[in-house]
């Protein structure tokens, strides 16, 4: 199975779930959830999964702003 990694830009607690577009050489994405308890994580994959056509199960997240990217 091919895979593919994106760099992404989240902006939490914003007024819509939604892909704003590429800003350098990552993809931002607007969440209305909070970054608490993984919940803005979870509403990145469901957007990101409705907008590949992909089931969430197969939208990983790798890490985050406080991890190294390996």
């Amino acid at each position: 199975m091919e895979s593919t990694r994106l760099t992404l830009r989240v902006t939490p607690k914003s007024s819509q779930d939604a892909i704003v577009g590429w800003q350098g050489d990552a993809l931002k994405i607007k969440v209305r959830a909070a970054p608490e308890n993984g919940r803005a994580n979870a509403a990145v994959i469901a957007v990101l999964a409705e907008a590949l056509g992909l089931p969430q199960k197969s939208v990983i997240i790798e890490c985050g702003l406080t991890q190294e990217i390996p």
